[in-house]
This record gives structure tokens, sequence and C-alpha cells, in this order.
């Protein structure tokens, strides 16, 4: 059972870290997910204007 405590240890130090950058990785993946909504629909736009001219 060695083998695990040595896994564990790592992983509950990751978790921890996980936490504090995690909140900053959850923003990132918002702000992303934003931007990308935001490029999707101005694409769509571009390609109705681009057909009406």
């Amino acid at each position: 059972m060695s083998g695990l405590a040595e896994i564990q240890a790592p992983m509950e130090g990751l978790f921890a870290t996980a936490q504090t950058s995690g909140i900053a990785i959850v923003v990132a993946a918002i702000g992303i997910g934003v931007i990308f909504i935001v490029a999707k629909w101005l694409w769509g736009k571009t390609k109705q204007w681009l057909k009406s001219v």
C-alpha cells in the first residue's frame, strides 16, 4: 500500500493547487467560451454580409 500513498500525496498537493488555480482556469475557460461564441456570431454575420454584397 506504500505505492498508493506515494501517488496520493502529490495528488493532494495537486488538488490544493488546483483549488486556487482552478478559479483562474474556470475564469479563463469562460472567457475563451465567450470569445468563441462572439467570434462564431461575428463570422455568421460576416458571411451574411458577404452574401448580400
